[in-house]
């Protein structure tokens, strides 16, 4: 009896996690969402771009980092490399890279990240969760923000020096 009040208080609490989690999720998506659809309203700067490798842009409101969207034809494995980066405050919440066969359209890999305060919330790589407790998520929480910040850094640095 002992036992099964445990087990049933920790699926409970296992269940308030994944709800919250799910919430967060579904927060970052409305707000990229929003941010997607108004890139147009936004500060476009080309930062590369070339017709047969791809393009990048950054996006900005002119104080802040909103988006950085890249597509990048790797023609040595024929892959196409899209990739985004959504910011909000100055913070990561958003990162997709899907990378298709650029003569086939399969897709070779998808990732999605979403991030909270400069921490890794969710990964989903090919349709399934990362373990977040595992080291390779503890790891690309690392990798990822530290680029993140680097971005905004950059960025802000373009900003403050700029007329």
């Amino acid at each position: 009896m002992k036992y099964s009040f445990i087990i049933l208080t920790l699926m409970f609490s296992l269940n308030i996690i994944y709800a919250q989690e799910s919430q967060q999720i579904q927060v970052i998506d409305h707000t990229v969402n929003e941010l997607a659809r108004n890139l147009d309203n936004l500060t476009k700067i080309e930062a590369f771009k070339n017709d047969t490798l791809g393009f990048s842009y950054i996006y900005s409101n002119e104080e802040e980092l909103k988006a950085i969207i890249l597509q990048y034809n790797d023609l040595t494995t024929d892959t196409r490399k899209d990739v985004s980066w959504y910011f909000s405050n100055d913070g990561l919440i958003y990162s997709e890279q899907k990378w298709t066969n650029i003569y086939t359209s399969e897709i070779l890999d998808h990732q999605k990240f979403y991030a909270n305060q400069m921490k890794l919330v969710a990964w989903n790589k090919d349709g399934e969760l990362k373990n977040k407790h595992s080291v390779e998520f503890q790891e690309m929480e690392i990798g990822l923000m530290k680029y993140a910040q680097d971005r905004v850094k950059s960025f802000n640095q373009k900003q403050s020096t700029s007329p």
